[in-house]
């Protein structure tokens, strides 16, 4: 990364660069270790304003994280993308709804909710992780799993009133 950062954007662009990168890093982490020790806290009902308590799951909530990051966790990060753009996908077709309901031009998300229909499920028969089709017949089962969607959703169409 250093070197593409300083190939477009010299030595001190290259830098700022890779320092803006670090520091999002650690702020990130940051958030995330203090929304896990928040969220633990509330579910276990710990007050938060003894220090000791706080400490304690603090430690608790650093040393999972570190005892995590000596997992080799490959896997989960392909399982977290494909997840991560199936949620987009319901996303689409919530927006859908919502601009059918105010009657509006609601193709506008359709589209691309068939499409990233179309693109999970050709993932999900292509990789090995679910299916592990050939490639052409993963592409079928993707087309074919965004006609069905679509269908159901004129079928719905036809049956549910919105009001």
């Amino acid at each position: 990364m250093e070197e593409v950062s300083k190939g477009l954007l010299g030595k001190w662009g290259g830098l700022l660069t890779v320092i803006s990168v670090m520091i999002l890093s650690i702020t990130s982490g940051d958030t995330a270790f203090r929304s896990a020790r928040l969220s633990c806290a509330d579910v276990l009902h710990l007050n938060q304003k003894n220090l000791g308590k706080r400490i304690g799951l603090s430690l608790l909530i650093l040393g999972s994280g570190a005892a995590l990051s000596l997992l080799n966790l490959s896997k989960i990060w392909t399982y977290f993308g494909w997840s991560n753009q199936m949620v987009a996908t319901f996303m689409l077709f919530c927006g859908v709804l919502f601009l059918k309901k105010r009657k509006r031009f609601y193709w506008v998300a359709l589209v691309p909710a068939l499409f990233m229909t179309s693109v999970c499920a050709t993932y999900f028969a292509y990789s090995p992780l679910f299916l592990g089709l050939e490639i052409g017949k993963a592409k079928i089962f993707g087309v074919a799993v965004s006609a069905l969607a679509f269908i159901f959703f004129v079928i719905k169409q036809r049956t549910v009133k919105v009001s």
